[in-house]
Parts: structure tokens; C-alpha cells; sequence
């Protein structure tokens, strides 16, 4: 990080810090170099609503859909809400007070804005340089415009530290010049289709389209945006995918209605803890199985001698295991054989790895109980389509 970077954070961590002890009450606004507009509102030193940033109206969408996606409001309701500067946080409050909402979800709502909001601080404050101005004012002030501050305060410094960390384990994945506001699209679509299965495309087509951020990504697919954005970097690092920006959606169309995005997801809610299994006797090949995986943000267990498959597999109960066909002392088939001949491991997707792809090998494959077949050498993109359309995709 060099000085400029430390300069800019340092900057953010002392601003939040001093209104924390001055128990400051009123508004501060931050702005960027480019423009980028940023507000809390404090009450006593602690936050109780932020606003702004990048796509505003997108991130407000994001969280309706991810806390509210149940629930209507009606048009008076609506119309009551915008009388405010803050109208959207008195939305909130309008379905705490008709009992759509109960305060842990209020309270979770507004949590999560606020960590969004710094983390986007924090990494424009890596390039660029933050003004700060403060605007004090009184309790009044902040009920015209419509917070109700007795409802959540939220400690801004530990709110900065908490996120911080999460800025970090960011930059270990090595993300740091990826913006989770960034839209991926798919930009090699006959090569995608080639290398994954006809299902797999359909859904990254119907997601990845240039239109749907990373962080609304993660919400339609019920992931954290972390593993999202390094689930994707194989098909980034082979072209198949580029990132791009893309514009906020307007005021009006945000709307606090059911998501069948959300409601039809093409993902089981356990990929976040998918745990993959490679029996193979090369420790090449299983050091390049774990390094894909693992980027992609799965456990691996990988297990060099198939003679103790068997043992190490009841032990991690993985949810898909990748195996072998041409090992020396034990070929694939054989051991794919044994595994279907276990109660605790019958049901699990078996793929089988091999140099040879004739139908012979298919048809001997799918005897002996494998669900699936990828040929050799191996590709990150081959191996995640498999765990995609073995585990991930209903």
C-alpha cells in the first residue's frame, strides 16, 4: 500500500473515530475524486442510516430483496415514505411499524448497508482521495428527515473494523482491483458452450449478463460475494467471462415486491459448503485439482492412494468426488465399483477423469456407477462446470 493509500484509510478510520467520541450528531458526507457521494447520518456518535455511493438504488433493491422479498407495500405507503430526504430508511420503518418486518431483520437490514457502503470506501480510499464535511444538527433535524433514531444505532468503528477484515480477506484472493459492483458478462459465448454442459450455460446466460453487479449476483444465487467473485475467476481467467461497469437502476423502478430470481434460483443454498473429493495417484494432478478448487472457494480432500478411498471419503463426506481411471494397482472403474457398494457413499456424484474418451470408456464408466465423465487434461472450467451441474444446480 503505498502513501497516498495510507493517507486515504487513514483519513476514513480517523473521521469515523473522532465522531464516534464526539458523540457527534448530524450528517457526514464523504466525496471521492470521482464524484461519488457518500452519506451517514449520526446520532450521538453512532449511525443509524447511510446513503449513496456507487449504485444506490441498486444496493437499496439488493437488500429488499434479500430481507424483504416477501412482502408489498402498498402505494400510500410508498407515497408517505417520499415525503422524506430519507425515504427509504422510512420505508423501513413503515414495515417495522405494520409488523411485515420484526427488529432483528430492521436491524440486520441496516447492518448490512453500512458494511457495504464502507467497504466500497475503503476500496476507492487504495486509488483515490476522500473529503470529509460535516453537517451538525439536532435530533429534530433527523426526524424530519425521517429517521427514527431510537430504533438502531450502530457503533461506527467496530462497524469499520468488522469490515476491514473483510477488505483483507478480499486483497488474500487477490481481488483487490475487482470492484464487487462490476457486472460480468459472458464474452466468448460458443467457446462457454463448449466447455460446459448445456445446463450449466443456460444458467450462466441467464445470470451473467452484463446487467446483474457481482454483489446482486450473490443475492440471486444465495451466496456471499466473496465466494461468488472466486468462483467465477477461471472462467475470467480464461476469457470466457470480462467484468464491466454498469449504470444504477432508477428510482422508480424500485419496488418492494417478490423476486422470482430469487424465489426460482438455479442454486442449492449449501454451494457455499461444498466439499470436493479427487482420488488420483499423481500429486500433480491432484496439487492442479486443489489449486482450482480452492480458488473457487470449496474444501478439497484429495486422496492419493485409492486403497484408503474408502476411509478417508466416510470420514469428509464430500458431495462430489472426482476419481481417476488410470491408476496402476486399482483402475478407476474398479474403485468407482466399491464406492457404489457403500450404503454412506452410493448416492454421490462420481466423475470420472481420464486421457481416453471413447465410448468404450463411457459405456465401462457408467457400469460401474459413475454419474459423469471428463476427459484430460484437466481445465478449471471443465472440473467447475461438473461440481456445478453435479451439486450446485438443481
Amino acid at each position: 500500500m503505498n502513501s497516498t493509500q495510507d493517507s486515504s484509510l487513514n483519513d476514513l478510520n480517523r473521521q469515523i473515530t473522532a465522531l464516534e467520541e464526539q458523540q457527534f450528531t448530524g450528517e457526514l458526507d464523504i466525496k471521492s475524486n470521482d464524484n461519488i457521494q457518500f452519506k451517514f447520518y449520526f446520532c450521538l456518535g453512532r449511525v443509524i442510516w447511510v446513503d449513496g455511493g456507487i449504485h444506490p438504488y441498486r444496493s437499496w433493491r439488493r437488500l429488499i430483496v434479500k430481507y424483504c422479498c416477501d412482502i408489498e407495500l402498498d402505494r400510500e405507503h410508498v407515497a408517505e415514505a417520499e415525503l422524506f430526504k430519507c425515504w427509504n430508511y422510512r420505508l423501513l420503518t413503515i414495515l417495522l411499524e405494520i409488523k411485515e418486518i420484526d427488529g432483528d431483520t430492521f436491524a440486520d437490514f441496516i447492518q448490512a448497508k453500512v458494511d457495504e457502503v464502507i467497504f466500497d470506501l475503503i476500496q476507492l480510499s487504495q486509488t483515490q482521495l476522500l473529503n470529509f464535511t460535516t453537517h451538525p444538527s439536532s435530533g429534530e433535524d433527523l426526524l424530519k428527515f425521517g429517521l427514527k433514531v431510537s430504533l438502531t444505532l450502530i457503533p461506527i468503528k467496530q462497524a469499520f473494523d468488522r469490515t476491514l477484515q473483510t477488505w483483507l480477506q478480499w486483497c488474500d484472493r487477490n481481488l483487490e482491483k475487482i470492484s464487487p459492483n462490476l457486472a460480468p458478462t459472458v464474452q466468448d459465448k460458443e467457446r462457454l458452450a463448449l466447455e460446459v454442459s448445456a445446463k450449466t450455460y443456460e444458467v450462466l446466460l441467464k445470470f451473467v449478463d452484463g446487467h446483474h453487479t457481482l454483489r446482486d449476483l450473490a443475492i440471486v444465487l444465495k451466496k456471499d460475494v466473496l465466494s461468488l467473485t472466486v468462483s467465477l475467476i477461471a472462467y475470467l481467467d480464461n476469457g470466457l467471462f470480462q467484468l464491466k461497469e454498469t449504470e444504477d437502476i432508477s428510482k422508480s423502478s424500485v419496488t418492494i415486491t417478490p423476486n422470482s430470481e430469487v424465489k426460482k434460483s438455479a442454486f442449492k443454498d449449501s454451494f457455499l459448503n461444498i466439499t470436493v473429493a479427487c482420488i488420483d495417484d499423481s500429486s500433480q494432478a491432484l496439487g492442479i485439482m486443489a489449486e482450482i478448487l480452492h480458488r473457487a472457494g470449496f474444501s478439497f480432500v484429495p486422496i492419493q492412494d485409492p486403497q484408503n478411498a474408502i476411509a478417508k471419503l466416510l470420514l469428509s463426506s464430500p458431495d462430489i468426488i472426482f476419481l481417476d481411471i488410470g491408476m496402476p494397482y486399482l483402475n478407476g472403474y474398479e474403485v468407482c465399483a466399491q464406492l457404489r457398494r457403500v450404503p454412506e457413499l452410493d448416492k454421490i456424484p462420481i466423475v470420472i477423469l481420464t486421457g481416453q474418451d471413447g465410448m468404450v470408456d463411457r459405456v465401462r464408466a457408467k457400469m460401474a456407477g459413475a454419474s459423469g465423465f471428463v476427459a484430460k487434461p484437466i481445465k478449471a472450467v471443465r472440473i467447475l462446470d461438473s461440481v456445478m451441474r453435479f451439486v450446485a444446480i438443481y
